[in-house]
């Protein structure tokens, strides 16, 4: 009895101690070895697509990052005009303002010298 449940005992040991083994696929050298000539053709022919796609794609982000910077310096321009015509503006009204004064001045300096004469 007591051999059985080494025996039972070793047996289990090794069934816990070992795992699964899975088989892989031994890698080759090229991705697959046994494409045919129409699908390389076809591979060809859409790499051939993605380039053009890639180029073309440039070509629009390169003409639109142009676009989009000539934007971004008429709006810059157009936000600054009201500011600058405010400012001239009140530097006008400050202009005629002393004129105005100036000309009253001058012209009750006029009725006082009369008055006293």
């Amino acid at each position: 009895m007591k051999i059985k449940n080494q025996i039972g005992l070793a047996l289990s040991l090794v069934l816990l101690s070992t795992s699964v083994a899975t088989a892989q696929p031994k890698p080759t050298d090229s991705p697959n070895p046994t494409i045919s000539t129409q699908q390389r053709e076809e591979l060809e022919k859409l790499h051939q697509e993605k380039q053009i796609r890639d180029y073309v794609q440039f070509e629009v982000d390169r003409a639109f990052g142009h676009s989009t910077t000539l934007l971004n310096i008429l709006l810059i321009v157009l936000t600054f005009l009201p500011i600058l015509a405010a400012a001239g503006v009140w530097l006008l009204r400050r202009s005629v303002v002393s004129e105005l004064v100036a000309e009253t001045k001058q012209q009750l300096e006029i009725e006082v010298v009369r008055f006293v004469d």
